[in-house]
């Protein structure tokens, strides 16, 4: 720590903790009091001055608290209740009891809205320490001559080094991780910006790659479009409250709400600089929660360049349409009887969409396959003019893409 800066180490690749450190360090760089470096694995933030850099640290921790407490109430995104392991620590990190029944996310606003560092205590965040013991990798974050402690169970989603052995699969050496508070506070800004919600079980965590970090540093109108509390693509994601599988689905879903809903906040230039820069891009983790384990599930990353560069121009019931198509694919029990057909024809779309597939192929697919059984359960339930109506809907939509992408 010099005159006017604070440098910051991350934690090793691979791990659940160099992820949330990220994602808090895309959000912290936005500020425009702060400038961030970075290179190989340091983090240098720099203000005029070390208490006007504190002040904005705390500053975002505090808004990224306020924004998880109306992630949960307002986005009505499910909450984690606090695992039994994570009482004792939780209720030291926070400074009060955490009472039998408290959901994570809670606790974790109230830690962050709470939360007043020091210069001290931000120099923390400078240690990194690795070891291999006893065949078991050792990591702390911050000084071993501070109080360290493991980390809550929904930060630690990796028990294991990431690695592959022929006729044995997936393994590797186990990892243990602990944090002094600093770190740990760190960490739960990280969490509160990454959660997704919880669905069937499945705890969905978002980040910005590393790679679009590391790209955008230095532009923090770009920054904004990843990260900004209000408008970023990772936030809008997070909000969204909705499964991730299957995966096509997902990607499709993502990219036509997205054109709908900045469209309609007149938010196309702030979507055209997405795009522009290639910013449209995330990583996705799934981690089954049993009620006393958590697993990861799967890694995927996602990239949305291609559709919505080809969607933006849709009209707007077009982007509905395939915003609701792939919604009932990601929502089994939506309408069951439709649901393997709806699958069929979001994978139609996106390779039609990604370049991969035919357009034509996939919109006669629609027409024939998918809008006869609609009208068919329609007229069934003697709704013989609402299908009237919803066919002359889909030929508009359908001449509508075929208008404006078999050129592009």
């Amino acid at each position: 720590m010099s005159s006017n800066n604070v440098k910051l180490t991350l934690p090793p690749e691979g791990t659940t903790a160099r992820n949330l450190a990220l994602n808090f360090i895309c959000r912290l760089s936005i500020d425009p009091s702060i400038s961030v470096e970075i290179s190989e694995n340091t983090v240098t933030l720099s203000s005029i001055s070390l208490d006007e850099l504190l002040s904005t640290v705390n500053g975002t921790i505090k808004a990224i608290g306020k924004e998880l407490e109306n992630k949960i109430l307002l986005k009505k995104l499910r909450d984690l209740p606090v695992h039994k392991n994570d009482y004792k620590l939780l209720s030291e990190i926070l400074g009060s009891k955490v009472g039998k029944g408290s959901r994570f996310s809670d606790v974790t606003q109230r830690i962050l809205l709470n939360t007043n560092l020091t210069l001290e205590d931000i120099s923390e965040w400078s240690k990194v320490t690795t070891q291999l013991k006893g065949g078991k990798i050792q990591i702390l974050l911050g000084s071993s001559l501070r109080k360290n402690y493991p980390l809550p169970q929904p930060l630690l989603t990796e028990r294991f080094e990431a690695s592959h052995m022929f006729m044995h699969g997936l393994g590797g050496r186990s990892i243990k991780i602990r944090a002094t508070k600093p770190w740990l506070i760190m960490l739960l800004a990280g969490f509160a910006l990454s959660y997704g919600g919880i669905a069937d079980n499945v705890i969905h965590y978002i980040y910005a790659p590393e790679e679009v970090v590391r790209g955008s540093i230095e532009n923090k109108e770009v920054l904004a479009t990843v990260m900004d509390e209000s408008n970023g693509f990772i936030p809008f994601i997070t909000c969204l409250n909705v499964p991730s599988t299957p995966r096509v689905a997902y990607i499709l879903y993502l990219a036509s709400q997205l054109v709908l809903e900045y469209s309609g906040r007149e938010l196309l230039d702030m979507l055209e600089t997405m795009i522009e820069n290639r910013v449209l891009t995330f990583e996705a983790h799934r981690v089954r929660f049993d009620g006393n384990t958590f697993t990861m599930v799967e890694k995927f990353s996602g990239d949305l360049y291609q559709i919505v560069s080809k969607i933006i121009n849709l009209n707007r019931e077009t982007l509905q349409w395939l915003r609701n198509v792939s919604k009932r694919c990601l929502f089994v029990k939506y309408d069951p009887s439709l649901y393997t057909i709806y699958v069929n024809l979001c994978n139609l779309l996106y390779n039609a969409l990604v370049g991969s597939g035919s357009l034509i192929d996939a919109l006669y697919y629609a027409g024939r396959v998918v809008l006869e059984k609609e009208l068919s359960l329609l007229e069934a339930q003697g709704k013989a003019v609402e299908a009237k109506k919803y066919g002359k809907k889909l030929r508009r939509i359908f001449q509508d893409m075929l208008t404006k992408l078999i050129a592009t």
